[in-house]
């Protein structure tokens, strides 16, 4: 029986024998398997391999997180900005992009500019990866009259910023969060290995364990048992949300969001400063003042506050000024009004880079504060923890050599 073989079409990124990088495109028969012998025995030495023929479709559901955005963002901006004797393309930039990061993403924009299309215009292809403001800067910034190198350096900027907030978050309250899970482990490990031991033991002298230890006993095991069922029901709250087409119930939650004390306190206050980041990023552009609005709103990272934007956005079409639409709302309250006389100013994009370091500085203490406090939470947690394994386990081993 006769059958067509097809052929497959790999990029490679590669060493070759003096031991360089090079990105190339291989065609084999069979898999890629096959392809690492064959270039092996050329004294080519495979790092990656991306398969060509299914990266457009996988690149569409790629999402990056902050840290790949930058890498993109730092390296095309380094090529676009490389002094030359001529003119170097975009589609230039990007391939050296792409040989830089190997990202089947890159390829995909890379394959789509050698098909004749804008990059500003294929960034709109991936909102999961590219947010409103990055492809609004890139949008009306790229031409060379508008300096895109600069613009990129200010996304950088941009990125570069929440990244460092993350990072203090994260740092902050990792430490204690696996202290606790590691003592959760350790107290099941134990229990596991000599409750049992311990029980027949208190049983063989007509006594009973310790209140406490069957306590501690009983709660370890039913946080065991039941977990799971925790876990899927925070599972399909989260996917039901995502189905909910009840405004009123999506605005009521994401509304409750900000009176959970301590940490919320934080997710308001970022809020703020991001909506003052971000008009200062928006406002210099040709965009009129509907279209930043609806910006705004989709970068708010809050329902509820997307909802108010866009509410005061509809009163400023019909002529009203957008800090009395603003202030209507009640939600920048006494700590934050200043936001309102910022976009109640003759000169509103002045008084907004004024008020950004004002609210950044705020959002640092704020935030030091919140995950001071956070912090001493958990570390009495872990003591108490502590304390309470100690309790259920080495106090009834050590009473059974005086009962």
């Amino acid at each position: 029986m006769f059958f067509t073989k097809k052929e497959h079409k790999y990029s490679v990124l590669y060493k070759n024998q003096i031991w360089w990088l090079r990105v190339s495109t291989f065609s084999i028969i069979w898999n890629k398997r096959d392809l690492k012998k064959d270039l092996e025995k050329k004294w080519i030495f495979i790092q990656k391999i991306i398969d060509l023929d299914s990266v457009l479709s996988y690149a569409k559901n790629i999402s990056w997180n902050d840290e790949q955005l930058y890498q993109f963002t730092n390296i095309f901006r380094l090529e676009r900005s490389k002094i030359s004797f001529w003119v170097v393309s975009v589609k230039e930039n990007i391939k050296e992009v792409y040989k830089k990061t190997f990202n089947p993403l890159v390829y995909a924009i890379w394959t789509e500019i050698e098909n004749n299309r804008n990059f500003e215009d294929i960034v709109d292809d991936y909102p999961n990866v590219f947010d409103d403001v990055y492809r609004s800067t890139i949008k009306w910034y790229w031409g060379e009259k508008h300096l895109p190198v600069e613009w990129l350096i200010k996304l950088e900027e941009y990125i570069k910023e929440r990244q460092s907030f993350k990072r203090k978050v994260i740092s902050k309250t990792r430490t204690s969060v696996l202290t606790i899970s590691a003592i959760l482990v350790l107290s099941f490990i134990l229990d596991w290995v000599i409750y049992e031991w311990i029980n027949k033991n208190f049983a063989s002298l007509w006594r009973e364990l310790p209140d406490f230890t069957q306590t501690y006993h009983n709660w370890l095991w039913f946080l065991v048992k039941y977990i799971w069922i925790f876990l899927l029901a925070f599972w399909l709250l989260l996917w039901y949300y995502e189905l909910l087409k009840w405004k009123k119930i999506k605005i009521f939650l994401w509304r409750l969001k900000f009176a959970i004390p301590f940490y919320w306190i934080i997710h308001k206050k970022k809020c703020v400063y991001d909506i003052i980041d971000t008009f200062i990023i928006m406002v210099k552009t040709d965009i009129k003042q509907r279209e930043l609005l609806s910006i705004l709103a989709r970068s708010a990272n809050n329902f509820y506050l997307e909802e108010i934007i866009m509410s005061a956005r509809k009163e400023v079409i019909w002529g009203k000024q957008l800090g009395n639409a603003l202030e209507e709302y009640w939600f920048f309250t006494w700590a934050d009004d200043d936001v309102i006389h910022a976009f109640k100013s003759e000169n509103v994009e002045e008084a907004m880079i004024s008020l950004k370091w004002v609210k950044k500085v705020e959002l640092e203490l704020l935030t030091e504060k919140i995950l001071r406090m956070m912090t001493s939470a958990m570390l009495v947690l872990t003591i108490i923890l502590g304390l309470a394994m100690w309790f259920a386990y080495y106090k009834p081993v050590q009473m059974q050599s005086t009962l």
